[in-house]
């Protein structure tokens, strides 16, 4: 295999600063690299270290234990498209131990030829030296490699499984699997060791039949153990070898884009252990599991891959520590990246990357719909769910904002285009409930931010065009930068975006999905680009903003029917002081068209937070005040 030394971020090599910018995923105060497949983290949860050996018990005897095996693990395989071969499948952990239990180990011992001849107390050394290991842990243990000869077929010459004592006795192990198969001469080859183990391709009376079904058996066996702590390191997982992913029955297809696809997956509860408040052991099964496409060079999928991971990573030690190291709350808000994957399928060719995230309820369009019914404006529990959601999300976004802010710096990257998120809309706005707190419906739900692939570094563009005429966008919540010439983009351009965002979710919460999804749009649409400003016939578009022309000079101005709605929903009875506060942030803060007069993040958390503290306060008459005016 190639080896893996991802390229430098800098398309040209190095930043001023002449320091060669370390992707992510090598930087060892933010990541851990497995390289084991989990296999270590697996055996210490569940007591398989070689520390935990016990005596086999030797009291029952069973005949044709190997052929019963044989059988119970093809039964037992599960197929999943993530793997080099669609017909490939894996073998889940809890049920290989389930099949692999040291007593079938010994009693596989006692029958293979090779150790019949040693004496009972032999055969339980050897059985608990392939199940935990070596007593001394130098000899890791060799389960798998077991049971991939057993299952390997070869109807002409002796069972491959007789050769197992030679394999062990040649230095090979569960540590070896999974073994590749070169293109050309089919030989199998240990990535682990950077050898080709000779014993193992003299197997097989058709040795080119026999290595094509061990390396597909020995991916069978290998899936990944994923392991996510919400107050650890991220974990990478480097994958030499080859796939499988462990997912488990039909995955479906959610999303296809540019950028990549994402699929709905279940993985067993004995194939993970994620320790988090959010996301409890065994409550959940469904993850949402995103595969970058390989449509560029292997170096700018690298790059790729390594700016959609920065942005979804959190660093203690960055400029302008926010969250703090204690802040868990706002982390609650931004999508939490489980794991990575990086998967060589073939020894030349470049990997594919795969992202883990949990599987969300829907997005915040599906949660107008879902909770039109219960919505109230005066409410005093879904206002304090409201405040807070838009005071954490503006806090998440300015975590985000810091650090690709402290990327660009670091690398050369125009901050104006790298440092912000790129995609603020309602659809990239997920919704999680906490399977605890159900009961309590409101307090159990939690915006998420999420998406950050607009966002992130195109380095042609960041050379060569000064406006972001060119760059994707959702165009319905796009500042008006994206679209009128002379203008630069810059982490403000999602403050305007944002503000779309927060002014739909109250004109829900007053009149309903139907008018804030449907009534609204069409309402923004019945205003054109001023003539002038078109080549042609102007379009209907739906977005906050109209292109006008002044004095001949072409600018924009936010939309009449925007201006209403604000306007409406202030002035209306039922409208509390705290919202019309907020209304009045969004209006003179947010959505303006001249970046300058708009709050960056920082501003907009330190004024969303004066209002929310003031709201919570108990001797407060923010609230009071508000009620009373209602209750009249």
């Amino acid at each position: 295999m190639a080896a893996r030394n991802p390229p430098a971020i800098l398309a040209k090599g190095q930043a001023p600063n002449n320091r060669t910018v370390i992707p992510v995923i090598d930087d060892a105060k933010r990541v851990t690299q497995i390289k084991t497949r989990g296999d270590d983290d697996y055996r210490r949860h569940n007591h398989q270290m070689h520390t935990d050996r016990k005596q086999i018990s030797t009291s029952i005897q069973q005949k044709d234990v190997i052929l019963q095996v044989a059988t119970q693990l093809e039964d037992a395989s599960e197929s999943t498209p993530f793997a080099p071969d669609p017909q490939n499948s894996f073998i889940s952990r809890g049920r290989f131990d389930e099949i692999m239990t040291p007593w079938v180990v010994l009693q596989i011992i006692r029958q293979l030829e090779c150790y019949k001849k040693l004496k009972p107390d032999q055969q339980n050394s050897v059985a608990k030296d392939v199940y935990y290991g070596s007593s001394n842990g130098r000899r890791p243990p060799s389960r798998k490699l077991l049971v991939a000869l057993i299952v390997t077929p070869d109807s002409y010459g002796p069972r491959p499984v007789e050769s197992f004592d030679i394999l062990v006795e040649e230095g090979m192990s569960d540590v070896c699997l999974p073994l590749s198969r070169h293109e050309g001469t089919g030989e199998l080859y240990c990535e682990s060791h950077s050898c080709v183990h000779e014993s193992i391709n003299k197997l097989g009376s058709v040795r080119k039949q026999f290595r094509k079904y061990f390396a597909g058996w020995s991916r069978a066996l290998t899936a990944p153990f994923i392991v996510w702590d919400e107050k650890g390191l991220h974990r990478h997982y480097i994958m030499e070898g080859g796939g499988p992913l462990p997912t488990m029955g039909t995955s479906s297809l959610e999303h296809s884009g540019g950028f990549g696809k994402v699929w709905k997956v279940d993985i067993d509860p004995k194939d993970r252990r994620f320790k988090s408040k959010s996301h409890p052991q065994g409550q959940e099964r469904h993850f949402a599991l995103k595969k970058l496409n390989q449509n560029n060079s292997t170096s700018t999928l690298t790059m790729e891959f390594d700016m959609e991971v920065r942005s979804l990573i959190f660093a203690e030690s960055r400029v302008n520590r926010i969250p703090e190291a204690g802040d868990t709350e706002t982390k609650q808000h931004l999508i939490q990246l489980l794991a990575t994957f990086e998967v060589y399928n073939t020894r030349k060719g470049p990997p594919d990357y795969y992202l883990l995230f949990p599987w969300a309820d829907g997005d915040l369009e599906d949660l107008w719909r879902d909770e039109d019914g219960q919505r109230n404006p005066t409410d005093e529990m879904q206002l304090d769910f409201m405040i807070d959601q838009f005071y954490y999300l503006t806090k998440a976004l300015q975590c985000v904002h810091n650090d690709r802010q402290e990327i660009a710096r670091n690398t050369g990257t125009d901050g104006r285009l790298f440092g912000r998120h790129g995609d603020i809309t309602p659809k990239n706005f997920l919704i999680f409930r906490n399977v605890l707190d159900q009961q309590l419906h409101w307090q159990g739900l939690r915006i998420v931010l999420a998406d950050f692939g607009l966002g992130r570094l195109h380095s042609e563009v960041s050379r060569s065009k000064d406006d972001g005429s060119n760059i994707p966008h959702t165009i319905t919540y796009a500042a008006p930068e994206y679209d009128v010439d002379g203008r630069w983009l810059s982490p403000k351009s999602d403050i305007f975006s944002l503000g779309c965002v927060f002014l739909l979710y109250i004109v829900w919460l007053f009149d309903g999905a139907n008018t804030a999804l449907t009534t609204f749009s069409q309402e923004r649409m019945s205003e054109r680009d001023c003539r002038d400003t078109m080549d042609g016939e102007p379009w209907e578009l739906d977005r906050f903003w109209v292109k006008t022309v002044t004095e001949g000079r072409r600018g924009a101005a936010i939309k009449e029917s925007v201006k209403r709605r604000l306007d409406n929903l202030r002035n209306r009875v039922n409208c509390v002081e705290v919202v019309g506060d907020i209304l009045t942030v969004i209006e003179r803060r947010m959505l303006r068209i001249n970046q300058n007069d708009r709050f960056g993040a920082e501003r907009l958390v330190f004024e969303l937070d004066r209002i929310r503290k003031q709201w919570k306060r108990a001797d407060s008459l923010y609230g009071k005040r508000a009620w009373k005016d209602v209750e009249r």
